[in-house]
């Protein structure tokens, strides 16, 4: 559980003037970690895309058509929007029409976490360190990389369907914005049509308003099938997509899937996309964030600013490693010539968030042992 206090009585705002709050979410939505206040949880989500007339959201697992509170903190303010949900949302994707804005200076998050202490078998750490900026000024590295991959491994399809290619980059189409929204593989196996191939797929019928608003030279339409291609099963680098004139089947999103597989294991293998391959001791961890020391260097004063969106890979135990995607919310230089983190967990899934918990539960009940 998550509340909201202030270190002196806040100075708060509410705003109601849509235009200006329209303002606020076009310009920082898109490039700020938002997460949703419900039933005394703050859960992170994912924006689709954001305008003056408001939102588009991933699902968030709310079966309710209640109204939506989401927040972020700005330079120390923290920001409070009321949102109702309008039509054409469903459990993949939501539409939000914004209500009005609170404004809160001077305001902190404030949240208990497990501290994590000598008593455990298994000391947790956090371990290869990289930044969605730094990915982000690599993405022509990242193209010859995956290209070297694609030339060998696709020669065996080249010949076998009308179009197949390999997209990297931030440069948005509507697949990418798809697959920001919904990571699963796209697979339309029919000829002119915009059926899945079944319900594992992306269903191009529960995300029609969004289709319909986004213009791309290349429609989706069947037979077609297009892969994510993720680093760390967190951030979105591109995909895979091939089409053809005939019905597609299982055997050949199998044999796309194998590919794409590949070049995500070399993805993550691959040095060139670490800062830090250090490991640093976990001090304290809840469902919604986790505490770690830094060594006080010029550097990672620069990595770990307040704000900064990170993916690390936490080992809880021997065998549970699990990606994270994070935002740093303080930075702190201490005494003994070391920087405290203190990271909130963005992108979190609904299996992620589980393990975290139990994990903390446990290691709660072994302190007290």
């Amino acid at each position: 559980m998550r509340n909201l206090e202030a270190t002196n009585k806040p100075n708060e705002k509410e705003i109601t003037d849509l235009h200006m709050i329209g303002k606020v979410i076009s310009s920082l939505f898109p490039r700020i970690p938002v997460s949703m206040y419900h039933e005394n949880e703050q859960t992170p989500i994912q924006v689709i895309s954001a305008n003056q007339e408001g939102l588009v959201i991933k699902g968030t697992d709310r079966l309710d058509d209640g109204i939506r509170i989401l927040t972020f903190t700005n330079n120390f303010s923290l920001y409070h929007f009321w949102f109702e949900l309008i039509q054409g949302s469903n459990k993949d994707i939501e539409f939000l029409k914004p209500l009005k804005m609170v404004i809160r200076d001077e305001a902190k998050r404030v949240e208990n976490r497990v501290v994590v202490t000598k008593q455990i078998e298994y000391k947790p750490f956090v371990s290869l360190i990289t930044s969605t900026e730094f990915i982000s000024g690599r993405y022509e590295k990242i193209k010859s990389f995956t290209d070297l991959i694609w030339e060998k491994d696709s020669i065996e399809i080249k010949n076998k369907y009308n179009s197949c290619m390999i997209k990297i980059g931030e440069e948005e189409n509507l697949r990418l914005k798809i697959l920001k929204s919904n990571p699963r593989p796209i697979f339309l196996n029919k000829p002119g049509k915009i059926e899945p191939y079944n319900t594992a797929f992306f269903n191009p019928v529960l995300f029609k308003d969004l289709l319909s608003n986004t213009y791309d030279p290349e429609p989706l339409m069947g037979a077609e099938i297009t892969i994510p291609i993720l680093y760390g099963n967190k951030i979105l680098l591109g995909y895979i997509r091939v089409s053809a004139n005939e019905t597609l089947e299982m055997e050949d999103f199998n044999q796309i899937n194998s590919i794409a597989l590949n070049i995500m294991e070399k993805i993550n293998k691959w040095d060139e996309l670490i800062l830090l391959k250090d490991k640093f001791d976990i001090l304290d961890i809840s469902s919604n964030g986790i505490g770690f020391l830094v060594p006080y260097t010029e550097e990672n004063t620069i990595i770990f600013q307040q704000g900064q969106i990170l993916f690390f890979e936490i080992n809880l135990e021997e065998k549970t490693k699990i990606p994270m995607k994070v935002v740093v919310r303080y930075s702190s230089k201490q005494e003994n010539s070391v920087i405290r983190i203190g990271c909130e967990f963005y992108d979190l899934t609904l299996e992620e968030k589980s393990k975290i918990k139990e994990y903390s539960k446990n290691i709660n009940i072994a302190s007290k042992t």
